[in-house]
C-alpha cells in the first residue's frame, strides 16, 4: 500500500479559561492530520522533533496511539518542546530549540506515496535546509506533494524574508491546501481566484482553498470547482481543518490519484476527493481532533475494497 508521509511541527496547546488552564492537546494541523489517516489504516510516518520532556511524551503517546510510525521524530534533550497558551483574547508561544536542529531518521519514500508538508517547519532557516532535502528527495522519487503554507500569526514571520521559501515550495508542490486566514497572512487580503491566478497557477496546477464563508474551492489548471461546505461551525476548528487535510490524502489514495495522472483527473473525481476531505473535517470537528473510532472504521473498509479493485 502507498504510504502517507508527514512533516511538521510538534507542539501542545494549552487553553486557559477564567485564567486557569482548562484543557491541552497536540496542537499541529499537520500532526493532527497525521494522526487521522493513521486512524484508517495508511501506513503513516510523521517527521518532527520535540524534546524528552513531560509534553514531548504526551505529542509522541498521542501519535502512537492513533497508529503513527514516529521513529523520525527527533527528541532533542537541550531545549523544551514548543508549547502555546492560548486565552480568551489571543495566545503567546514559547519555546526553547537546541542550536542544532532536525536530525531526523530518513523514512523510506516510494513512488506515488503522498508528502504532506508546510507550516513554519517549512520556511524556518534553523531547519528549512534539512526539510527541503527530504522534500527534493521525495520529488525526485516520484511522491504526490501537499502544501500547507500556513502559519500562526503570532509566529511574527516577516512575510518578505521568507516569500522565496514560499515560492519554492509551491514549485515542488502537486496540491496547495490553504485557508482564508494562510492566505491573508501571506498575501494580504485577495479573492482566491486572484490568489491562484497570480500566486499559485505557475508553480503549481491544483489549489484547494477553504473560504471564510463556508465553502471549499478547488482549482485545476484551468477548472473551478466550488463546494458549499455544511460540516463546519463558523469557526472551523484544528480537528476540522486537520482532518480535511487528512480527508485530501485519503481521497487521493481512495480514488488511485497519482503522479502520472494527477493532471488528468476528472472533475467528479476531485468532487469525491473533497467530499471524503469534508466526512473526515466533520468527524475530527471533537475534542480529540482526531476522525472517530466509528468513522475510522468504516473508511478503512472502503479504502481496502478500492484497492483490491485497483489491483485485479
Amino acid at each position: 500500500m502507498r504510504k502517507i508521509i508527514a512533516i511538521g511541527e510538534s507542539s501542545y496547546d494549552i487553553i486557559f479559561e477564567n485564567n486557569a488552564p482548562l484543557m491541552g492537546f497536540p496542537g499541529s494541523r499537520i500532526l493532527n492530520a497525521t494522526a487521522s489517516v493513521a486512524n484508517v489504516g495508511v501506513n503513516t510516518t510523521f517527521i518532527s522533533e520535540c524534546a524528552a520532556d513531560y509534553l514531548g511524551d504526551r505529542i509522541v503517546d498521542f501519535l502512537e496511539s492513533n497508529g503513527v510510525n514516529t521513529r523520525s521524530v527527533d527528541r532533542f534533550t537541550e531545549g523544551t518542546t514548543a508549547n502555546s497558551i492560548i486565552y480568551e483574547t489571543g495566545r503567546v508561544r514559547y519555546d526553547n530549540y537546541p542550536q542544532d536542529r532536525f536530525d531526523v531518521v530518513w523514512p523510506r519514500i516510494d513512488e506515488d506515496d503522498i508528502i504532506i508538508f508546510g507550516s513554519f517547519y517549512s520556511v524556518d532557516n534553523a531547519l528549512r535546509e534539512r526539510l527541503f532535502e527530504i522534500i527534493k528527495y521525495a520529488q525526485e522519487r516520484k511522491a504526490i506533494i501537499i502544501y500547507l503554507p500556513g502559519f500562526h500569526r503570532d509566529l511574527n514571520f516577516r512575510i518578505t524574508k521568507v516569500m522565496t521559501a514560499i515560492l519554492e515550495n509551491l514549485e515542488v508542490s502537486n496540491i496547495v491546501i490553504a485557508d482564508s486566514d494562510d492566505i491573508s497572512n501571506l498575501f494580504g487580503e485577495k479573492s482566491s481566484d486572484t490568489i491562484f491566478r497570480d500566486k499559485v497557477e505557475f508553480y503549481c496546477p491544483n489549489f484547494v482553498y477553504l473560504s471564510s464563508n463556508r465553502e471549499i474551492v478547488h482549482y485545476a489548471s484551468s477548472q473551478k470547482m466550488v463546494i458549499d461546505n455544511c460540516t463546519s461551525k463558523d469557526v472551523p476548528s484544528l480537528g476540522w481543518k486537520s482532518g480535511f487535510v487528512a480527508g485530501v490524502a485519503y481521497g487521493l489514495l481512495l480514488n488511485n490519484i497519482t503522479l502520472s495522472n494527477i493532471k488528468e483527473v476528472a472533475p467528479d473525481v476531485w468532487d469525491s476527493v473533497i467530499r471524503n476531505a469534508l466526512q473526515f473535517a466533520a468527524s475530527a470537528d471533537n475534542a480529540t481532533n482526531v476522525v472517530t473510532g466509528d468513522f475510522a472504521t468504516v473508511k478503512e473498509t472502503e479504502l481496502k475494497e478500492a484497492l483490491e479493485r485497483f489491483n485485479e
